[in-house]
């Protein structure tokens, strides 16, 4: 899906600061605002431990909020996005400032193996449905249009990784922009399979056995 922020990103003139504040802080010894944030992730058919274990937790901002926090090389520079559990018309928030070379990298397990799986995919969301799977890390890539920042520094992750098997899972509204990142990957010696969801969005809105057709299936 493309969205308004990712139209704003496309008219605007290269970047080069950063973002220095720190990542927000989590809601103090609240009980309440787990349960909320696990409640919300079990209902979407993802694991609260896998996220926690990703750095995710909830925040107050805009409402209560979950924070996802994102990967960048660029040295000082805290990029991350929330999402709202409450329903909040601005479904996701982040930092004021530039996106950069920001990425979220979500792994199924601890540390990165060789040989690994990646998918790449357009959300925060999407990326922890790709963990999910514990030989899988889902890159997402927050929109349907990210960066050639962005998109350099998932061609290095992929170098640092050497994926024995790489997807790009497109969003069912925005295949077209996911076949160009397929192919702007290929040029640079990344060649990857262009998977779509039938009948469904996105790969986070699938079931268990569509989400495992679109990772493993011919």
């Amino acid at each position: 899906m493309i969205y308004t922020h990712d139209r704003e990103e496309l008219q605007r003139e290269p970047y080069t600061g950063v973002i220095t504040d720190g990542p927000p802080i989590a809601v103090p010894d609240s009980d309440i605002a787990w349960d909320s944030m696990n409640t919300y992730l079990q209902a979407r058919g993802l694991s609260p431990a896998n996220a926690t274990r990703n750095g995710c937790y909830p925040i107050n901002r805009k409402g209560l909020r979950m924070y996802i926090p994102a990967e960048t090389e660029l040295k000082g520079h805290h990029y991350w996005q929330a999402r709202s559990l409450e329903g909040h018309e601005l479904r996701y928030d982040s930092p004021f400032g530039p996106r950069r070379d920001a990425i979220i990298v979500m792994s199924g397990h601890r540390g990165i193996r060789p040989l690994t799986k990646i998918a790449i995919v357009e959300g925060p969301l999407d990326a922890l449905a790709v963990a999910e799977y514990p030989e899988w890390i889902g890159i997402g890539l927050m929109g349907a249009t990210p960066s050639e920042e962005a998109l350099n520094h998932v061609a290095h992750r992929l170098r640092l990784y050497q994926p024995q098997v790489l997807r790009c899972i497109a969003d069912r509204d925005s295949v077209g922009a996911m076949a160009k990142i397929q192919g702007w990957l290929a040029m640079r010696g990344y060649p990857s399979e262009l998977r779509i969801p039938q009948g469904f969005k996105d790969i986070c809105e699938g079931t268990g056995p569509q989400r495992t057709e679109l990772l493993y299936g011919h």
